[in-house]
């Protein structure tokens, strides 16, 4: 009888385990059936979609994670080749564009003096400022470029109280032409960032030569000051026309120009290097425009 009974039970254990792995062979079977579909959908449709797992099983979800990662990564990367070949478009029609106008201009004025047949200052001056304009927009794009693409950035310890007055002498004389007299206050102890000296330049010529070139002002206030986090701060600030908020949001992009109707040799490059080169010195930066002044900001840890 006891003998009987034991029988009973190991049958029926045997036949709850042979129960049991069928369900768990089948329900794999269905996950994985769930999981082609889920790339066959990826595959047809060619958008973002992740795998989900519903059964509770280590392998399976190891491998859906791996492919989420996957798709997370190429998701990413398509993301920055779109956004690349955008500004790559944007690239060639603004130096279609840059090139051509100051090009037109001077062929126009050759002809003018080769019908007056005389020598005409006016004629010259043209010339010559528009092949300035022309020189300017190449020298940037190829800093953009050139510097833009450096791997390795040669950050060293910079003192800007020494550094910031360097660069405003050397850019005396441009700004000079614009009448703009400059406010430099610092309200710092220690004033020192690491930085790439030679991006750093790049940078605050480009953020001084914009705050003269689009005042509606006389004069540009700079300001260095110890900010959160044990961050400083580099403010640059000119009284401007208002700022739409697609101007905040597009400012630094690459050729954007607040003004697309005014010829005045803006290539709408300085900024987008600005951009990219404190981002590249792991600053931050940011623009905003306060009771009719556009103030750009650079930070950099200390």
């Amino acid at each position: 009888m006891n003998v009987n009974i034991l029988l009973i039970v190991i049958t029926v254990i045997m036949i709850a385990i042979v129960i049991l792995f069928v369900w768990h062979t089948i329900s794999i079977k269905l996950e994985i059936r769930s999981i082609i579909h889920q790339l066959e959908k990826v595959s047809d449709e060619n958008h973002n979609h992740y795998i989900r797992i519903n059964h509770s099983n280590h392998d399976l979800e190891k491998l859906a994670g791996l492919f989420n990662q996957k798709m997370k990564t190429d998701l990413k990367l398509k993301v920055q080749m779109d956004r690349q070949y955008h500004q790559m478009l944007q690239m060639v029609s603004g130096l279609a564009h840059d090139f051509r106008t100051p090009i037109t201009v001077i062929l126009g004025y050759l002809e003018l003096m080769e019908k007056d047949g005389a020598e005409n200052k006016e004629y010259l001056n043209a010339i010559k400022n528009r092949t300035i304009q022309l020189n300017t927009s190449v020298n940037r794009l190829y800093d953009y470029f050139r510097i833009g693409n450096r791997t390795i950035v040669q950050n060293h310890l910079l003192d800007l109280r020494v550094f910031v007055p360097k660069i405003l002498g050397d850019l005396y004389n441009c700004l000079s032409k614009y009448g703009i007299d400059v406010n430099l206050d610092t309200e710092c102890t220690n004033c020192t960032i690491d930085a790439d000296e030679e991006m750093l330049s790049r940078v605050m010529e480009n953020l001084f030569i914009n705050a003269a070139k689009y005042n509606t002002g006389k004069t540009i206030d700079i300001k260095i000051y110890s900010g959160e986090n044990d961050y400083l701060n580099l403010s640059v600030s000119n009284y401007a026309t208002p700022f739409s908020k697609n101007d905040m949001e597009r400012i630094f992009d690459l050729f954007y120009r607040k003004d697309v109707s005014r010829h005045d040799g803006s290539s709408g490059i300085g900024l987008s290097i600005v951009k990219l080169f404190v981002e590249k010195m792991s600053g931050k930066v940011f623009a905003e425009y306060v009771d009719k002044k556009f103030i750009i900001t650079i930070s950099f840890l200390q």
